[in-house]
């Protein structure tokens, strides 16, 4: 097994399109439906990357990245962050979040795959 990813997405549906998109990859998928236990389970799994959905019951993607910002050991680990507004709508706000990259859904494998390569860069 290749990188570690953690998915957190309260739809099935996208959760399963990530695992299908990128099974072919060398990458480990876990996945997670709700974003308040994702903190947790970063410091369980130590994944290399997060992918999460903006919007999640238990802690919206926002309060997320700020929490996990917070820890030192979290600071530079790179988040995906999904949703079905526009990059230009969601830009300015990633800025000030430190977010690796923005995922409009719906999307495409080669989309995912190549903000997965960017972030891990």
């Amino acid at each position: 097994m290749g990188l570690k990813i953690l998915v957190a997405d309260d739809s099935a549906t996208v959760r399963h399109l990530i695992l299908k998109f990128l099974e072919e990859e060398d990458y480990e998928i876990v996945t997670t439906t709700d974003s308040a236990n994702v903190v947790d389970l970063i410091d369980e799994i130590n994944p290399d990357l997060v992918i999460s959905d903006i919007m999640m019951p238990g802690m919206d993607g926002y309060t997320f990245v700020r929490h996990i910002r917070r820890e030192k050991t979290r600071e530079s680990l790179p988040v995906i962050i999904m949703s079905t507004k526009s990059k230009e709508t969601m830009e300015e706000l990633f800025v000030s979040y430190d977010i690796s990259g923005y995922l409009q859904k719906p999307f495409e494998k080669e989309q995912l795959v190549a903000l997965i390569e960017k972030a891990l860069e």
